[in-house]
């Protein structure tokens, strides 16, 4: 699972604003350019604090507030949530009064929990395109399955009916050769991954 797009939450804590921005991230540089992105729209922030995960690859920065009491707990709230290629920026602006590093742990560890709850998602699936091709009078078998499966399949009519299609799973030729007794010709064409609303 991964989000959709950027979001953002925000909480005041003994006067300290928290803000936590979610977003996507495909590879390690497009994490170093929304880092520097995200400082640029808060140049007087006290802290720029985070935790992303790409691939295998995770990260955490406390951006000088005490050691362990920012990045790995906005790390932790992201590996619960159970992201994938996602960055956790928590932005705080210090308030005046200082929360200690246990009141630290809580504000940016509930701050990125609240980002990520709250965050739209989506899911990548693998949907893989066929073309099949077969004679009319099947069409009040296969026609059917084509649209109770949700195939989106677009038609062409020639010599025998020709369409396309999308299916989440690669092994369908069984399930064809019954429904056609034989006689439609299946045909993958390529796979593609699609995003699907959580």
């Amino acid at each position: 699972m991964q989000v959709k797009g950027r979001s953002e939450y925000e909480v005041v804590i003994k006067k300290s604003r928290f803000i936590a921005v979610v977003q996507p991230v495909q590879h390690l540089e497009d994490v170093q350019e929304k880092i520097a992105a995200l400082r640029k729209e808060h140049p007087n922030a006290s802290h720029v604090c985070y935790g992303y995960q790409v691939g295998q690859f995770m990260k955490s920065s406390d951006d000088h507030e005490p050691s362990g009491t920012a990045g790995i707990p906005i790390l932790e709230s992201l590996r619960y949530a159970d992201l994938e290629n996602t960055l956790v920026c928590v932005v705080r602006y210090f308030g005046g009064i200082k929360l200690g590093a246990g009141g630290l742990i809580r504000a940016y560890r509930s701050t990125a929990s609240m980002a990520l709850e709250k965050a739209p998602k989506i899911k990548l699936i693998l949907y893989y395109h066929f073309s099949m091709q077969y004679p009319y009078e099947l069409s009040n078998r296969l026609d059917p399955w084509l649209y109770q499966n949700k195939t989106n399949p677009t038609f062409q009519y020639g010599d025998q009916v020709y369409c396309e299609f999308d299916f989440p799973k690669q092994n369908i030729s069984q399930e064809i050769q019954d429904l056609s007794q034989g006689k439609a010709t299946l045909k993958l064409l390529t796979i593609q991954k699609k995003e699907v609303d959580v």
